[in-house]
């Protein structure tokens, strides 16, 4: 099982962000980079590789974004595939556990 690490390095700008730069500097699996902050909220990519634990977000929703590759999230009465270019919100409160077979990165 996987555990999210958080790498605050972003100090904001008016300047363009590239995605697949970015992931490309990203050399552990689960591990958040943060891009910007918009408003309250952090932008963060992260790359994915293998089961992560099953948990819930007490302090708010969540939104996946998949940049490449394929995500599943199994909740309790289903499991969802979310593709590239697909992204699913995760209200606060409910347990879910991501896997991703193959690889893939996310927003």
């Amino acid at each position: 099982t996987n555990r999210i690490t958080i790498h605050k390095t972003v100090k904001m700008e008016a300047n363009k962000i590239n995605i697949q730069s970015q992931l490309e500097t990203i050399t552990e699996f689960w591990s958040l980079k943060e891009l910007a902050k918009v408003n309250n909220h952090a932008i963060k990519i992260f790359k994915l590789k293998g089961d992560f634990e099953m948990h819930k977000h007490d302090n708010g929703d969540k939104v996946l974004l998949i940049v490449e590759g394929t995500m599943f999230v199994e909740f309790a009465d289903r499991t969802e595939e979310i593709k590239t270019g697909e992204f699913i919100v995760i209200p606060s409160g409910v347990e879910h556990k991501p896997y991703v077979k193959d690889g893939a990165s996310a927003l």
